[in-house]
């Protein structure tokens, strides 16, 4: 059984947040025009109307309009705008 698994597995069944795994990440949507982003690995792509976050195993896109990355560190992100729509896509 693969680490992750394991470390899944035992999140579950300590009933623990899955926030706390390595390779998960937490969106939080602080009001209408603002969100934030914990555990990306980074900015892949971003422009005044979408942004789209590098999220391990997946990818975050957030469409919107005046689309800014308020603050960015090492693996987390402040994000303002017209939010209009979250996506997330599996990495190929």
């Amino acid at each position: 059984m693969a680490f992750s698994k394991i470390l899944s597995s035992a999140a579950r069944a300590l009933s623990l947040p899955p926030s706390i795994l390595p390779q998960s990440s937490e969106l939080t949507v602080l009001n209408a025009n603002r969100l934030y982003l914990d555990n990306h690995r980074g900015v892949l792509s971003a422009s005044s109307v979408y942004i789209v976050f590098d999220c391990a195993k997946y990818t975050v896109e957030l469409i919107g309009r005046n689309m800014v990355i308020d603050a960015v560190g090492r693996s987390s992100a402040f994000v303002s705008g017209e939010l209009e729509s979250i996506s997330f896509g599996r990495k190929r």
